[in-house]
């Protein structure tokens, strides 16, 4: 009876750490707000934060709002990808209502007043953005976040300078192309980057590229993600393509998208203006 008794003990004790595992598994959200032709996405693994662009200059006071909703008062990390004005125009705002610890974005320096209104926006905010020459891992709670800087110059294409970023959690993965153009997501694919994914937010708001087939194959994910508008939807001949892979893809045309990544599971839901 005592020999039994333990072993129930035992059982029990297994259980209960089975219990605690299966509770405090890493779930990675990724919410792509809805602000039109332009990018704000929040990730967030429950208990940390990062927010990658600001959006148009007119969206601060939406990505705050959409912030506070999540119940977001503080920021772990701020990733600029590039410097365009539909992803750094609400910055000034943004980082005058909200803290951040920490901010990341390209080394090339553009010129243009939104550019020098981020500058003053950091500063203000007594923040010295790290400015990225090479490829950067870093964590942030549960999150594994990979930086991939462009290899090449690109003196000509704001969007090929964008930084490309990989977020991994529970064993789950997410990658966010910026705004890479063909030339930006050919060094990809040609350099041994491990693309693939089980949520894909789409370069350039939908824009089809010579490059987007052998993207979305090397990539294979499981749902995408698209920062278009209304007015500046994106391209049928893409919706086409990843119609024909079977790729669940949300729009943010729709209303903004929340992917949750949990267990081996993609949930994916679109939340109407």
């Amino acid at each position: 009876m005592r020999r039994l008794i333990a072993l129930l003990l035992m059982l029990f004790a297994l259980l209960a750490v089975g219990c605690d595992t299966a509770r405090s598994e890493p779930a990675l959200t990724v919410a792509a707000l809805s602000i039109g032709k332009a990018d704000s996405i929040l990730l967030t693994d429950g208990a940390h934060s990062v927010l990658i662009d600001a959006g148009e200059e007119d969206d601060g006071d939406k990505v705050l709002d959409a912030l506070a909703e999540a119940g977001v008062r503080r920021l772990d990390l701020i990733i600029f990808t590039h410097f365009d004005k539909d992803h750094i125009g609400g910055a000034p705002e943004l980082l005058a209502g909200i803290r951040a610890d920490r901010v990341v974005m390209p080394a090339y320096e553009p010129d243009g007043k939104r550019y020098r209104a981020l500058l003053e926006a950091l500063d203000g905010a007594g923040l010295a953005a790290e400015r990225l020459t090479a490829d950067t891992s870093l964590a942030v709670g549960d999150m594994a976040i990979d930086i991939w800087t462009p290899k090449a110059p690109y003196e000509e294409s704001d969007n090929d300078q964008s930084l490309v970023v990989r977020v991994r959690c529970g064993g789950m993965c997410a990658l966010l192309m910026g705004d890479a153009e063909e030339a930006r997501t050919r060094e990809l694919l040609d350099g041994g980057y491990d693309l693939a994914c089980d949520v894909l937010k789409l370069p350039h708001h939908g824009r089809l590229h010579e490059t987007s087939a052998a993207l979305l194959d090397a990539a294979a994910p499981r749902c995408a993600i698209i920062t278009d508008s209304t007015k500046n939807p994106a391209e049928d001949e893409l919706l086409s393509l990843l119609a024909a892979r079977g790729i669940e893809t949300l729009r943010t045309a729709d209303g903004t998208v929340r992917v949750t990544l949990s267990g081996g599971g993609v949930e994916a839901e679109l939340l109407p203006d």
